[in-house]
């Protein structure tokens, strides 16, 4: 399934920059998303270059094959992205969004391909992207 930020979020964060807010319920804030798909006791991992996805990318750092690592060892397949009504690059690249903000309309997401991983990058939020749950042990 893609899902574009919106309903990651579980309809938490679909504004834009536009709206000029970046926390709109003056509560949550992006960096740690309390409100998204995931089920209850679950969570959105958390990007950029210091969280969840960080840390796996650490773990596979010395492999030859990180592509096939992910795959293997946590089931992540390379399902591509959706954009402007059309799947692109299914075989080729895995994304997954994170719960960490990355800029006034952008959030971080997760990417495997052949070339390797990187968990750094951000990008719009209305992309199609895949979503994996995490277990939430900060409770």
């Amino acid at each position: 399934m893609y899902y574009n930020y919106c309903a990651a979020s579980g309809g938490s964060y679909c504004y834009d920059e536009d709206a000029g807010v970046d926390n709109p319920d003056g509560v949550t804030t992006l960096q740690d998303s309390k409100y998204d798909i995931c089920p209850k006791g679950w969570r959105l991992p958390t990007g950029s270059s210091s969280g969840d996805f960080y840390n796996l990318y650490n773990e596979f750092s010395g492999s030859t094959d990180q592509e096939v690592d992910f795959q293997t060892s946590l089931n992540l397949p390379l399902s591509g992205d959706f954009y402007s009504g059309k799947a692109f690059n299914q075989g080729l690249y895995g994304y997954w969004w994170t719960s960490t903000y990355g800029s006034a309309e952008d959030m971080y997401y997760f990417i495997v391909s052949s070339a390797g991983s990187e968990p750094w990058n951000h990008d719009v939020r209305f992309l199609g992207l895949s979503i994996r749950c995490i277990l939430d042990t900060s409770n």
